[in-house]
């Protein structure tokens, strides 16, 4: 006999297909090695800009150096910087998981 109860969310919903594990394992190793890799570059670059600053400001002025007055002395690179530890972060937490 069927029940009149009314039908849950969960039993009204047609489960997808899942990716194969191999796959899914494949997928979010290599997401993890592209964000560690984008990491790495973030932080050299964000690094290279404040080695610039700093030598033109304290040891000597090149020609090519021109001062931006609106962005600051050290323009976008402290925002690289942290986007660049930020992103090593979460590509470091996929390999210190034990579970894949």
């Amino acid at each position: 006999m069927a029940s009149n109860r009314p039908l849950q969310r969960t039993e009204a919903r047609v489960a997808r297909p899942r990716p194969p594990s191999v796959a899914l394992a494949m997928t979010t190793l290599l997401g993890a090695v592209f964000k560690g890799f984008f990491s790495i570059l973030a932080l050299v670059i964000g690094g290279g800009i404040i080695v610039w600053v700093l030598y033109n400001e304290v040891i000597g002025r090149l020609p090519e150096y021109h001062r931006a007055p609106l962005i600051g002395v050290f323009g976008i690179a402290p925002t690289m910087i942290l986007v660049g530890m930020h992103w090593g972060r979460q590509a470091l937490r996929h390999f210190r998981r034990r579970d894949v």
